[in-house]
């Protein structure tokens, strides 16, 4: 990895701000580690074009949400969560909490406004664009 990293100088500085993440990344995978993905990587550096080719071969594609994983689920881990804070263990519900928020509140959120349903990071962002369709749209009679 170091040979590899070497002609795009000094790698070893770091950033300005605390909690920036790398500004590249060197992956050395096989060009089969590639064929999943849901997002097209920028290549730096493809020798005999194989990375490229089978970057070509498939399309990136978003997770999907299975909903009836979720519903099968859903009730047992609420059951669990009331249980954490009838024994009143306050920080076991909170850990419970954002568990659910990552697995299932999140990624239905991003869904109902038509976003990839991957991660939470946007989260906020999301409910200012379904406020904005939801002002938009007609009342519930």
């Amino acid at each position: 990895m170091r040979q590899a990293s070497r002609p795009c100088g000094s790698l070893q500085r770091p950033l300005p701000r605390p909690r920036t993440p790398p500004a590249v990344e060197l992956d050395s995978g096989a060009e089969r580690d590639f064929a999943e993905r849901i997002e097209d990587p920028e290549i730096l550096w493809d020798c005999d074009g194989l990375l490229a080719s089978s970057l070509a071969q498939q399309p990136p594609a978003a997770p999907s949400i299975d909903l009836q994983w979720i519903e099968d689920r859903f009730w047992v881990w609420v059951h669990y969560g009331a249980t954490k804070l009838g024994r009143g263990e306050l920080f076991e519900t909170i850990g419970f909490l954002a568990y659910l928020r990552d697995t299932v509140l999140g990624p239905l959120a991003a869904r109902r406004v038509g976003a990839d349903p991957r991660g939470i990071r946007h989260l906020r962002g999301l409910g200012r664009t379904w406020r904005r369709r939801a002002a938009g749209a007609a009342p519930p009679v």
